[in-house]
């Protein structure tokens, strides 16, 4: 015998049972599945199908849509009623390019520079190439106010630099270095010095994955300079593409340089509007760690302490919390 009480039953035990659960959980129970007790309690006879019909004003646990249709048609259907949308709504100012269009804009650069380490590239990549046209189509109209033209070149910038980031994942480099040119087109006419520094930054990385490494170190050098007043972490991201490059071109006084002036920027690092928009945007501290680690483990250096960086850098990508 044992004085331990006795497992408390979940839901699904009680239905099993065949016991109503007591007073105190039944209003739960009904607010969960939209019926009442004395229903959800009926005998039902064997084979046949039971006629529930939910209480007025309760939330369902499950979607109101009809079993015989669909629900993946259903979705395409909406999605293509929610494009047919914000064309009209792009089209709708034709004198000039309203706050509601901006703001949908936004809205989807928001949602792209999120998603875009966070979902597979198939999945985003029609949507990043639809909303990248849109901005363009809005800066040859001829409808942007001289106060918006900064905020659209901007957009144009992200969104290109994300479309060059997705060309080069794909393993054409030439194509992602002629978008990454657009994107720093549109940051230099957007004046926006985190935005060509980032630019710089992709040309960096295009050029190392095609084993081009002095050409990625002289760019993330270029990206340094223009960010070196700068208080977000777009610099150390320079910093670090610049110090991989040297590990591979052998310079180990050069890696060891640069990894310690990163981290001494980091404890000085003011976020910016790259840094809150997150993503590929911002260059957070597991991510320089893993930078760090790479450019020492390039250089043939290991050990305990570098493998437990590298473990510690593992941990912060697996973040689900983590926006970049």
């Amino acid at each position: 015998m044992t004085n331990a009480e006795p497992a408390p039953k979940t839901i699904e035990g009680w239905i099993y049972e065949g016991r109503k659960p007591q007073r105190v959980f039944r209003p739960v129970i009904v607010e969960m599945l939209g019926h009442s007790i004395e229903t959800l309690w009926t005998d039902v006879p064997e084979g046949s199908k039971p006629t529930f019909v939910p209480l007025a004003g309760a939330s369902p646990t499950h979607p109101r849509v009809d079993t015989d249709v669909d629900l993946n048609e259903m979705k395409r259907t909406g999605a293509m009623a929610v494009r047919r949308a914000k064309d009209f709504l792009l089209g709708k100012d034709r004198e000039a390019v309203g706050d509601d269009t901006l703001g949908l804009l936004d809205d989807e650069v928001q949602r792209l520079v999120v998603a875009y380490p966070r979902e597979p590239l198939s999945t985003i990549w029609e949507d990043l190439l639809e909303t990248q046209n849109q901005v363009f189509c809005l800066l040859e109209g001829g409808r942007v106010r001289p106060s918006q033209l900064r905020d659209l070149n901007v957009k144009a910038a992200v969104l290109s630099f994300l479309v060059a980031k997705g060309f080069n994942d794909m393993e054409i480099p030439h194509q992602a270095l002629t978008m990454t040119r657009v994107a720093a087109a549109c940051a230099r006419d957007a004046e926006h010095p985190g935005l060509i520094a980032l630019t710089d930054g992709l040309k960096s990385l295009i050029a190392y994955w095609a084993d081009k490494p002095s050409d990625a170190y002289h760019y993330a050098a270029q990206g340094a300079e223009t960010a070196a007043n700068l208080h977000g972490t777009v610099g150390l991201w320079l910093l670090g593409l610049q110090a991989r490059a040297a590990a591979v071109l052998g310079d180990a006084d050069t890696v060891l340089a640069l990894n310690q002036q990163a981290d001494d920027r980091r404890e000085r690092v003011v976020p910016d509007d790259l840094d809150q928009l997150g993503g590929l945007l911002t260059y957070p501290a597991e991510k320089q760690l893993y930078y760090a680690v790479e450019s020492e483990a390039l250089l043939g250096h290991g050990g305990a302490q570098l493998a437990a960086h590298a473990e510690t850098a593992v941990q912060g990508f697996s973040d689900p919390t983590s926006r970049s």
